[in-house]
């Protein structure tokens, strides 16, 4: 009857573990997506960024006021672009460690699974004999 009574404990627990192992891959995955997206964003920011300085601002077209003002927007928006930029690689580091943490906590899961798996094969193996 202990035996029966682990039985029990065990299909429980790895209900449980295969569940939480669920949740994990499911993280892991809109992690990915997450990933994925932000990256296409900063390509795109990037690119933008590339075309700042267009029109170029030359003394026949500009002059005064009007290209100090423009280049202090310039500035300005440049400014905003590499912050942009720094907070993308930031978020973007935040989520490959959390990506890496999840993969490492998913590879535990999966190790109790295979364990538990082994012990309930055992005592069923015992209670056959």
């Amino acid at each position: 009857m202990a035996d029966m009574t682990k039985i029990l404990n065990l299909q429980t627990k790895l209900g449980t573990m295969r569940t939480q192992l669920g949740n994990t891959e499911d993280k892991i995955e809109r992690l990915k997506k997450a990933k994925n997206a932000l990256s296409t964003e900063q390509e795109m920011l990037h690119n933008h960024k590339a075309r700042m300085n267009e029109p170029e601002i030359d003394g026949d077209a500009w002059r005064g006021n009007a290209a100090s003002e423009h280049e202090d927007i310039r500035s300005e928006l440049h400014a905003s672009y590499v912050d942009a930029q720094d907070r993308a690689e930031g978020m973007l580091s935040s989520i490959e460690s959390e990506i890496s943490n999840l993969q490492g906590e998913a590879s535990r899961c999966l190790t109790s699974i295979l364990t538990m798996e082994t012990s309930l094969q055992t005592l069923r193996n015992r209670l056959s004999t």
